[in-house]
């Protein structure tokens, strides 16, 4: 999901705290956390604005949970932090080929059937489905779910804000009828 901080994205929420000593656990949203386990540091959403921490430890707990203790929070500086978002600068992102694409990248870009060029409608969002993603696109006020497979997806064009689909036949029709 595309954050309102400019510049930054959301990888999770701090769910709560664990023990005494000012470890907490976090809800992460990722499709590879292995990426995150050398973090050194997070941003958190406080009053509207981001705050700074650094990672004391981190330590996986599964594949969307993990454990962590900030530098010099104790058990009384992280009980407003429940709740709160944790955000990442984009520039820390890997860049992608055309092939990949982060899910919240593509929140309004242009959906185009690349096997007659025509525009399917505006990425809303893409969501996390068991076997595969469901791209959420709106054309005409309606909604048009697209799952993203190797099959249907077949590039980003970051420039022009648009992704190209090879959609199945009637796949369309089904929604537009």
């Amino acid at each position: 999901m595309l954050s309102s901080f400019d510049g930054y994205y959301n990888l999770g929420r701090i769910a709560k705290r664990i023990g005494n000593d000012g470890e907490c656990q976090a809800i992460i949203d990722t499709t590879n956390p292995e990426e995150y386990i050398e973090l050194e540091s997070v941003f958190v959403e406080q009053n509207g604005s981001l705050i700074p921490f650094f990672i004391y430890t981190l330590q996986f707990l599964s594949k969307t949970k993990i454990r962590l203790q900030f530098e010099d929070v104790g058990l009384s500086e992280l009980a407003p932090l429940i709740g709160h978002g944790i955000y990442l600068p984009l520039s820390s992102l890997p860049i992608l080929d055309d092939k990949t694409f982060y899910h919240f990248e593509v929140e309004g870009f242009t959906a185009v059937d690349d096997t007659n060029n025509e525009t399917i409608g505006i990425v809303e969002q893409v969501v996390d489905n068991p076997g595969h993603p469901i791209i959420v696109v709106f054309r005409d006020e309606k909604e048009i779910l697209i799952p993203k497979t190797e099959e249907i997806f077949k590039k980003i064009d970051r420039k022009n804000k648009t992704i190209y689909l090879s959609l199945p036949p009637g796949l369309l029709n089904i929604y537009l009828s």
